[in-house]
């Protein structure tokens, strides 16, 4: 490398999957024929697709859904950036943070929403949410899912336990824009 050029950015790390998840092909994670054969579908349509649920073990989702992202950037689908929003931390914050720090929060937050060519909402139904967290992320979805944009869910719950969790308006948003994908236990 000469003196000009720049290093090339892994942009895979700077939006924060790590290569442990996303180094295994979809064909070699367990997946059906039928899940398969739609994971390709959707990366053709992709943007115009529109979501995701990845459902099950947590090891499973994150080689999946992490994978599928690294497709999309190497058939040069994602130009901008991939967002990853840990649901937990995003929802615990906004209980506790001073004024200040949820104005900061916000306005970064929603630039992401608005700019990222896919959101990741991760963990989304890890506990169950009060109806102020669920007003919350009833606004999160809200900002994809208005602009009919791509977004992924993560999982580990049934369906009936992740509606409890997000509760019934954000379920049918999640439900109107995405597919599930049901994953099989990490081997």
């Amino acid at each position: 490398m000469n003196k000009k050029e720049k290093p090339k950015k892994d942009f895979l790390k700077l939006w924060g999957l790590q290569k442990n998840d996303y180094g295994t092909p979809l064909e070699e994670l367990n997946l059906s024929k039928p899940q398969l054969t739609h994971l390709k579908a959707y990366s053709d349509l992709f943007p115009e697709s529109e979501g995701l649920v990845f459902q099950g073990h947590p090891k499973s989702v994150a080689k999946t859904s992490t994978r599928l992202i690294k497709d999309l950037f190497d058939m040069k689908k994602i130009s901008n950036r991939v967002t990853i929003i840990d649901v937990p931390s995003v929802l615990l914050q906004f209980s506790t943070a001073s004024f200040e720090a949820k104005e900061s929060a916000e306005s970064n937050l929603i630039s992401n929403l608005t700019n990222s060519d896919l959101v990741v909402f991760q963990e989304i139904a890890l506990a169950q949410w009060t109806e102020a967290q669920q007003a919350r992320l009833y606004i999160l979805l809200q900002y994809r899912y208005a602009k009919e944009k791509p977004f992924f869910c993560t999982v580990s719950c049934d369906e009936d336990t992740f509606e409890k969790h997000v509760g019934q308006s954000n379920f049918f948003r999640i439900s109107d824009h995405c597919t599930f994908i049901e994953l099989k236990d990490a081997q």
